[in-house]
């Protein structure tokens, strides 16, 4: 499994990438989903507003602990600081918990109900055992999860899908998030740990994807 990363700026989706802690990647000590709303929603930052579009929306919780701070990863901290930043005003980003499965693409012909394989774009950094989360290209409560049962070329999929999802619907590893937006800007966490020094921090923050 590889680290946690996060990104913020156009073609960068790995700007903060957790592995880059010296001592070792930071355990998640916490990464969850909560459904806590039915029907679309915003998430207002310093003034701006974002659409939450999904018909139950999730909202993941995400916390570290602890990370170190040695001077040798004074970067880590220095760009951890920056996304905390872009966060907080209302900037969106991805996230992904593993950054081997870092992978998103959209069908590139329609799916019908009953079908048991994707034709997809692309299927780069996607493996056989993948769980994949589907979403209707213009319908979000339309949408499922199932595992690949094979490749290369088209996904077969151990299950047939549920719903008839049209061309260019998402595709993606479930636990990859391609646009995020932060829920509570104030309950961003950058903490000391109490007895553990100076250097011992935790990290955690809540986020929806959105669309």
């Amino acid at each position: 499994m590889g680290s946690c990363v996060i990104g913020w700026t156009a073609g960068a989706a790995r700007e903060l990438d957790f592995s880059d802690v010296t001592s070792a990647a930071p355990p998640f000590e916490e990464f969850r989903g909560e459904p806590v709303r039915i029907g679309s929603t915003q998430v207002s930052h310093s003034g701006q507003a974002v659409s939450v579009f999904h018909s139950q929306i999730t909202v993941y919780s995400v916390r570290f602990i602890p990370l170190t701070l040695p001077g040798t990863d004074l970067d880590f901290y220095a760009r951890l600081w920056q996304f905390i930043a872009h966060a907080k005003a209302g900037g969106q980003f991805s996230f992904a918990v593993d950054s081997a499965k870092d992978s998103a693409t959209t069908l590139s012909a329609q799916a019908a109900a009953g079908a048991t394989s994707l034709t997809v774009v692309a299927t780069t950094g996607m493996s056989v055992g993948d769980v994949l989360y589907i979403e209707h290209l213009t319908d979000t409560s339309k949408w499922e999860k199932n595992v690949i049962n094979a490749l290369p070329g088209a996904i077969t999929l151990e299950q047939a899908v549920v719903e008839t999802y049209p061309a260019s619907s998402i595709v993606r590893h479930h636990e990859y998030f391609p646009t995020c937006v932060i829920t509570d800007p104030s309950g961003m966490l950058l903490e000391k740990q109490a007895g553990q020094g100076a250097n011992r921090y935790d990290f955690a923050f809540s986020f929806a994807a959105v669309r």
